[in-house]
Formats: C-alpha cells, structure tokens, sequence
C-alpha cells in the first residue's frame, strides 16, 4: 500500500494530536531539559495543576512521557531521547522553509 493510501491508526493519530497543544508542546519542552514533577512543570508554564495533569497523562498513553514515583511525588520525564530528535527535525524543516521563503523573495518569485 502506497503511503498516500495509508489509512493512519490510533495510535499515529494520537502521535500527531501531541503536537498539536501547546501545553503538551511546552511540556515536552520542559522535559526536553530535565525531569519535573507535576508542580514545576505548572510553576514554569504558569498554567493550573488540572489541565498540566491532563495533558501529562495524555502524553504518557501516546508513550511520549514517563512518570516514576519518589517519595509521594510523581516526577516526569520524555521516555526517549529522540522525543527531542522530533524537535530538532521540526527546527530544520521550518529553518529551510523561511531560507526558502526569503530567497523567493529576494529573487522576486514569491
């Protein structure tokens, strides 16, 4: 089957809703830098405990996050390094985009 064709799973789509929040995005940025518990993770994004804890739980079913239990914390972190890969990749994309975009307009093409 042609990737054109290719009907996307559960489990795809739910790859591609992570990075279509930008709580989750700010997450998996702070993670990106070091472990956190639920508390930093809120302190830092200035967001409520709710939708930080919502969003952390729907990264840990798409296997995005980890949670590992210290005292009577739960402390997060990305369950794989190339989460940050993903982020990089992203960043080149948007990087050849605008070089693209600004030689199209130099040239007078766009």
């Amino acid at each position: 089957m042609s990737r054109a064709a290719h009907k996307l799973s559960a489990e795809e789509l739910a790859f591609f809703r992570a990075f279509d929040n930008e709580i989750r995005l700010e997450i998996l940025r702070a993670l990106e830098e070091h472990e956190r518990c639920v508390n930093e993770i809120v302190k830092e994004l200035g967001c409520d405990q709710t939708t930080v804890s919502h969003n952390l739980r729907f990264l840990s079913e798409c296997g995005f996050v980890d949670v590992k239990r210290e005292g009577k914390s739960r402390v997060y972190h990305l369950s794989s390094p190339s989460i940050g890969k993903i982020f990089d990749l992203m960043e080149e994309h948007f990087e050849r985009t605008r070089k693209l975009l600004r030689n199209l307009r130099e040239t007078g093409e766009y």
